[in-house]
């Protein structure tokens, strides 16, 4: 009974929170190039996404939503999702301590992966679900035959062992048939597992060796993993093997595990670039903003206590066990690789690109790491400890509050690139109108951003606040789908229904000389019919 009080107050503490945070998704339109690119009404078909190996989502999207894009319903979704992983997250990590388990739900919650999956109403309930079903499968490894829900013990039956084992790949299985990027983090997820027994856990050392309960868990959680995967792309080889489907060259998803590839160099190349990321994400501003507010400074601190408290608690037994520090140690120097290793799986999958920070979850367990540590004093908590778990705490609370205000400002710029794109879109229906060209169905272009034309973001400081989110990508992205786009977002807010012209075309119109002729929208002369095709040139 007090389980079950306990899992009410901290599921709608957490719930109340998000529901504040991110009340803006349930309310408006506040989406991305994705967004207006496939799908604003009603998402019909799903080749792209099998293409990506998310062959899954079409099963939940129609079982969540009968496939109808409403963003208070996706939304409200992957709220419930995210709680319940969090939930999980903090029992896996058994943090029992109030305070703790305020930050670590604050910190997660408030994550820029999180904000920038918001944006995709069409699939970011689905993605959430992923990122449940991967912790919920790393949880049910770890607990084996004595996972329960509640106090009530789920595997009792014989063999309890192996049917947890077969849930926990299914799990795994599942959430990669939803998206990715979820099996990195429960990789990161699963190294400080681990990493805290040995920092932590004194008793999994003694006499010189692991004990049994360290092997078990680490053998389940190896093998499991490993199985969910196979499992995965089996299902992925038959799937693609019946219905014809070819993997996509996007983001280099026909490259993963091809460490032969020559893009990202070989494959000590690639190792090396996963540690370089994960500084890159921490204390640069290649990937994210980290110069605004100080938050790379806060960054570096975090890192410095992290590595602090690690040494402190190791050192506290005595006499010194070897195997625990070297195991604590190598997991330690593996936790930055862990979270870059996007970088080895798939180079072709930036984290400075529009999508890049959907796959950074894993960079929020270091947080979660410091506060475990200071949670954790061990048996005799000295003045120094003191010193650190007060320094530690304080540096979480303003990171929590940097993360915040920086949610804040990225629903800012959304709502002003959707405001902004209303405004445009009004202009070019009129221009189209007065053209005397437009007909329905007919097919139109629209080339160039206007971000880089007559309509720039009025304030850049904003802007470069939510460099690397998708935010900071305007509502189109650029290329041979940006009609595309502009051609779901005009249907959807002005009614004005025409066929886009598809990529090879719309780049070869940008090649024609007679495009590059015109001027800028909306001077005169930017809107022009080149062939059967009505242009309108929003840029160079």
């Amino acid at each position: 009974m007090n389980e079950l009080k306990q899992f009410r107050k901290d599921f709608l503490f957490n719930f109340f929170i998000e529901f504040f945070l991110y009340f803006p998704f349930l309310t408006g339109w506040l989406t991305n190039g994705d967004g207006t690119t496939h799908s604003l009404f009603h998402k019909k078909a799903y080749t792209w996404e099998a293409m990506n190996g998310r062959f899954g989502i079409r099963l939940t999207d129609t079982l969540f939503r009968s496939r109808i894009i409403m963003p208070y319903l996706s939304t409200l979704l992957t709220l419930i999702f995210l709680d319940l992983m969090i939930l999980l997250i903090l029992r896996l990590f058994r943090v029992e301590k109030k305070l703790y388990r305020i930050l670590i739900s604050l910190i997660l919650i408030a994550s820029p992966t999180i904000s920038n999956q918001m944006t995709y109403y069409y699939c970011s309930d689905s993605y959430m679900f992923s990122y449940l079903l991967s912790v919920l499968g790393l949880l049910i490894l770890a607990e084996g035959a004595g996972f329960t829900v509640l106090g009530y013990r789920i595997f009792r039956m014989r063999f309890g062992s192996g049917i947890a084992f077969l849930c926990a790949t299914l799990c795994f299985t599942i959430s990669l048939s939803l998206y990715q990027a979820p099996l990195i983090m429960s990789v990161t997820a699963a190294l400080l597992y681990f990493l805290g027994f040995a920092v932590t856990n004194e008793e999994s050392f003694m006499g010189g060796r692991f004990s049994k309960d360290f092997r078990c868990r680490f053998l389940r959680m190896l093998f499991g993993g490993i199985a969910g995967v196979l499992i995965y792309i089996l299902a992925f080889f038959l799937i693609r093997r019946f219905t014809g489907i070819e993997v996509t060259k996007a983001h280099g998803f026909n490259d993963v595990f091809s460490f032969s590839a020559q893009e990202g160099g070989g494959l000590l190349s690639r190792i090396g670039g996963a540690y370089r990321d994960t500084f890159r994400y921490f204390l640069t501003n290649d990937i994210i903003r980290n110069s605004w507010r100080r938050r790379g400074m806060v960054n570096a601190a975090i890192m410095i206590f992290t590595v602090a408290l690690t040494v402190f608690r190791l050192r506290q037994h005595t006499p010194v066990m070897l195997l625990r520090w070297i195991t604590a140690i190598v997991l330690l120097l593996l936790l930055p690789f862990t979270m870059g290793i996007v970088t080895v799986i798939a180079p072709g999958a930036p984290l400075t690109g529009e999508t890049g920070l959907l796959t950074v979850m894993q960079m929020n367990f270091l947080y979660v790491y410091l506060l475990i540590l200071a949670m954790n004093g061990g048996k005799k908590e000295s003045r120094e400890y003191h010193v650190l778990r007060a320094v530690s705490v304080l540096l979480s609370v303003m990171l929590v509050w940097i993360l915040f205000t920086y949610t804040f400002a990225f629903m800012h710029v959304l709502r002003l690139n959707h405001s902004r794109a209303m405004g445009v879109g009004a202009r070019i229906v009129d221009a189209v109108e007065e053209s005397g060209e437009y007909e329905d169905g007919m097919r139109l272009m629209v080339g160039g951003v206007m971000e880089k034309g007559k309509y720039p973001f009025p304030d850049k400081e904003l802007l470069d606040i939510v460099q690397g989110s998708v935010a900071a990508y305007s509502m189109f992205w650029d290329g041979g789908v940006h009609s595309e786009g502009w051609a779901g977002f005009l249907k959807a807010e002005f009614g004005m229904d025409y066929d886009y012209v598809r990529s090879d075309e719309h780049n070869a119109i940008l090649e024609d000389p007679e495009y590059q002729a015109m001027s800028i929208f909306p001077e005169d002369g930017s809107v022009k019919k080149i062939g059967d095709v009505l242009v309108i040139k929003l840029s160079r």
